[in-house]
């Protein structure tokens, strides 16, 4: 009986396989297709060895997949490292659906950004410019220790915009994020 580690395992050296045999984009669609048939918790620990894998030409494509399935980012302890890295080498704009881009080129140079999340994760990679959006994700879990925070970034230390989920999603270096106050 195939165990669902053994699964895993195989998807991983798999998915490594197409960083060396296929260009970015085309080794993206592969990991994708080959993740997409994991479960949810084994995807995302397939997806965290392949970015720690991946060259900064392989990350963002990858990471901008599937972003939007992340859950609890902050569990993943070295994913702003790397995106610090791979935005410094190769940033994500290159690699952004149109929309993306638009919305991303709509910003001003100082943006304003509110994050919903326990008090004890203030600061964050994932930030919106929606108070209303930020509200939302502050309350979702029903905690006592909830809140939505404001701040502000510059503009080049976006990493990357989402709008297809309608959340304005602005991912950013928490490292230079000038927090505001708590609302």
């Amino acid at each position: 009986m195939i165990s669902k580690i053994d699964v895993a395992e195989e998807a991983l050296w798999e998915c490594l396989e197409y960083l060396e045999a296929f260009p970015p984009r085309r080794a993206a669609e592969r990991i994708s297709s080959r993740l997409s048939k994991l479960d949810r918790a084994a995807r995302m620990s397939v997806l965290m060895g392949i970015l720690d894998e991946a060259e900064a030409d392989y990350f963002s494509p990858i990471f901008l997949d599937w972003w939007p399935d992340f859950e609890f980012p902050h569990r993943w302890d070295n994913l702003a490292d790397r995106l610090r890295v791979a935005h410094g080498a190769v940033p994500a704009y290159n690699f952004m659906s149109a929309d993306n881009r638009v919305f991303f080129d709509s910003l001003p140079n100082n943006v304003t950004i509110y994050r919903g999340a326990s008090r004890e994760f203030a600061l964050g990679i994932s930030w919106t410019t929606d108070i209303a959006k930020a509200d939302w994700f502050a309350r979702r879990f029903e905690e006592d220790t909830a809140a939505v925070f404001s701040g502000t970034v510059c503009k080049r230390d976006v990493w990357a915009v989402f709008t297809d989920r309608k959340e304005n999603e602005i991912l950013c270096d928490p490292l230079v994020v000038r927090l505001g106050k708590q609302m």
